[in-house]
């Protein structure tokens, strides 16, 4: 089909890995934004941060061209799915936030939540770091978004082996409406070739909630779907849930074809929904911390995690994030 379609899960980052991203991601929530000379912001990953889980999708340029190519030397245009990439997404938009513990400011959907659990656990990061000498403590501090609330949506390169600075972010063109055939997709007539559920990150804010990042692939013989989510329960302050959803019909089956939809053109779905605990109770959602939990029993009469948490009431996307839109592999 042109497509070559991975899945790897991983186990949580060694030391050695996240000491590396925990640099990575603070030289990027650091980088001059033209403001004046501030502390160094300190942050930290997930405790749980699966650093060599991937998912990608590469549309080969041999099959562009029309011509074999060995397996080893595939190459062309990415759409791929990390952990790093992720937190880097999210460490970039700390750059407009400023150090003032009494800012509200936000920034692409990330702001640093100003909660009394935020300051319990603020203060056992600080005590659990390795690197608290006398001069980073006066001169840097631990201020940034706890909740991990990335306002990613995939990683689009030109090159596989390129980095997540140079994605192609320009190549998604936006749309009116979703072009994604849902009926199509609840075709139980057709056979799933590949399924996976790949972990990105987790972390449970100090026994104050959650936060996970995972992928959902599916393959089908006409067609490829994705759905990527990010879920956040900060106990008894507010349920988020983002996600994208992505789709391709790499095959029209002796010309079936789907109306409106193009051959290897990815087209992506954006949704971002979020409640306080307050609002819950004003849409009528339930306030037992229980009833939002990842991977518990669902209670008597209580529709699973999923249905929930369809029934959050959307939020507005940042100005550069659309909420229909497509990219043309081909």
């Amino acid at each position: 089909c042109g497509w070559e379609i991975i899945s790897l899960h991983s186990t949580i980052g060694s030391e050695e890995s996240m000491d590396e991203l925990t640099a990575q991601l603070e030289h990027v929530a650091n980088k001059p934004n033209g403001d004046a000379p501030r502390r160094k912001r300190r942050v930290c990953p997930p405790e749980i941060t699966f650093t060599d889980a991937k998912v990608s999708l590469v549309m080969s340029e041999s099959h562009k061209l029309g011509v074999l190519a060995d397996a080893d030397q595939q190459t062309g245009t990415e759409l791929r799915f990390t952990a790093r990439d992720a937190l880097l997404e999210w460490a970039e938009a700390h750059q407009k936030l400023g150090m003032d513990h009494s800012s509200t400011l936000e920034n692409r959907g990330v702001r640093v939540m100003k909660t009394a659990v935020a300051k319990v656990w603020s203060a056992k990061k600080a005590q659990n770091s390795n690197n608290d000498d006398n001069d980073k403590k006066t001169e840097s501090e631990f201020h940034y978004d706890w909740t991990f609330s990335s306002p990613y949506a995939g990683t689009i390169v030109s090159d596989p082996s390129a980095p997540r600075d140079v994605a192609c972010g320009n190549m998604w063109k936006a749309l009116s409406k979703s072009n994604i055939p849902f009926d199509m997709l609840q075709d139980t007539s057709q056979p799933i070739l590949m399924y996976d559920d790949v972990h990105l990150y987790e972390d449970d804010l100090h026994d104050n909630g959650d936060v996970s990042l995972n992928i959902k692939v599916r393959v089908m013989p006409m067609c490829w779907y994705v759905l990527q989510r990010l879920f956040v329960r900060v106990d008894n302050v507010c349920v988020k849930c983002r996600e994208v959803r992505y789709f391709c019909l790499f095959s029209d089956r002796g010309g079936r074809g789907v109306k409106g939809v193009e051959l290897n053109t990815i087209y992506r779905d954006i949704s971002w929904r979020e409640a306080s605990w307050e609002e819950l109770r004003q849409n009528y959602l339930p306030t037992d911390v229980s009833a939002w939990r990842e991977g518990a029993m669902t209670m008597p009469g209580m529709p699973p995690l999923a249905a929930l948490l369809n029934k959050l009431p959307p939020v507005p996307l940042p100005d550069d994030i659309p909420e229909f839109s497509c990219c043309d592999m081909s």
